[in-house]
């Protein structure tokens, strides 16, 4: 299979370029399990003070200072995010 070529230039990516998105990609693993250990650790404090049915998914978000479809987009649900965290 050819290689793709890059809309701006016509040419296909360089070594530098493919490497470049693979560092971007690992970042982004990064920054994606650092959010999700923010979401568990807000959620575990949140929890311990006032159960899980005492808790919403959007105090979580807030607490950890992130948006509020965080949990969702991580977890899937409450449920995913208890179950991460216990």
């Amino acid at each position: 299979m050819p290689p793709t070529k890059s809309a701006s230039s016509g040419r296909a990516p360089t070594r530098a370029a493919k490497r470049s998105a693979g560092q971007q990609g690992q970042q982004r693993r990064v920054e994606g399990e650092r959010t999700r250990e923010l979401l568990m650790d807000a959620a575990e404090e949140l929890f311990a003070a006032g159960g899980i049915e005492g808790v919403s998914i959007r105090s979580v978000n807030a607490a950890a200072g992130l948006s509020p479809a965080s949990v969702h987009y991580h977890f899937g649900d409450k449920d995913g995010l208890v179950r991460a965290v216990i």
